[in-house]
């Protein structure tokens, strides 16, 4: 599940998801000063959001501190473009729409709690720096 959820990612299935269901959101990519220009900048954040996920899930457990601190940097290049955190959520339950849809299945209750805490937590610390 973890090596499919990266391929989809990369793809930006959850951020296309993100657009459909909040399309202010877009804004934060650049599409408001262009196509090209957001399409530029989605690109790099649909490869950036799995490889940070992956990095997250593969650091859980002892060393709590280390994830924080890379989360707080997300938080910092966040604030410093100006990223709405009202954003955050959509983006969450952009994740798992797009995750069922690539799967072509609908999530157990436990493989979409365990993903709800996963990414809320992420969202918490990243959020909780852009307000700092």
């Amino acid at each position: 599940l973890v090596a499919y959820t990266r391929l989809f990612l990369t793809r930006g299935f959850a951020l296309y998801r993100m657009f459909e269901m909040e399309p202010r959101t877009k804004s934060v990519f650049g599409y408001d000063k262009g196509e090209d220009n957001g399409n530029a900048h989605m690109e790099i954040h649909a490869k950036a959001f799995p490889r940070l996920i992956d990095s997250i899930i593969q650091m859980l457990g002892p060393d709590v501190e280390f994830v924080e601190e890379i989360l707080g940097q997300v938080g910092d290049r966040h604030r410093a473009m100006n990223v709405n955190p009202s954003f955050f959520p959509f983006m969450g339950k952009a994740l798992l729409v797009a995750l069922e849809d690539s799967l072509r299945r609908k999530l157990t209750d436990e493989e979409r709690e365990a993903w709800e805490e996963v990414y809320d937590e992420i969202a918490n610390v990243i959020v909780k720096k852009i307000l700092a």
